[in-house]
């Protein structure tokens, strides 16, 4: 699945709302290789926060499946799975992180495709607990600004 934007829902950072944008090329399989970079501004509004996965951050275990969308849009994703989750590792800040992501691709033009996103400081693969915390980051709704569109496996 490839993609990006800015997800239109429910974003917070210790409560605060914030806008989330992200950009993407995610593959499924243990250790795909697999991009991801998440940006949203510190609820303060003080500066900046990324996390970034790939090469040579972050080890992923993404898997594909098939949600139902209700009324679809048209032309992709006519061809199934149209749905990327998963765990990976990576960056946030320059720190070892773990991101939680589930994105599905309603069909064009992008406007029904939603996008569910955790961060976490920590490594999910060597302590699972680390997602029984709140996240740094909890972002989850529509595209706003962008399109997530799958690809046939």
């Amino acid at each position: 699945m490839t993609g990006g934007g800015q997800t239109d829902g429910i974003f917070s950072v210790g409560g605060t709302p914030v806008t989330v944008s992200q950009g993407f090329q995610l593959r499924t399989g243990p250790g795909a290789h697999s991009n991801l970079e998440v940006n949203y501004p510190n609820a303060d509004g003080s500066g900046m926060n990324q996390f970034h996965l790939g090469p040579p951050d972050g080890y992923s275990n993404f898997m594909a499946g098939s949600i139902n969308c209700g009324k679809k849009g048209g032309g992709q994703p006519q061809d199934y799975p149209n749905c990327i989750y998963g765990y990976a590792t990576g960056t946030l800040n320059g720190q070892t992180a773990t991101v939680s992501i589930n994105f599905v691709d309603c069909g064009e033009p992008g406007t029904s495709d939603t996008r569910t996103i955790s961060i976490w400081y920590g490594d999910y693969f060597a302590d699972p607990s680390i997602t029984a915390q709140p996240p740094e980051i909890f972002a989850q709704g529509t595209i706003k600004h962008g399109n997530n569109q799958a690809h046939k496996c």
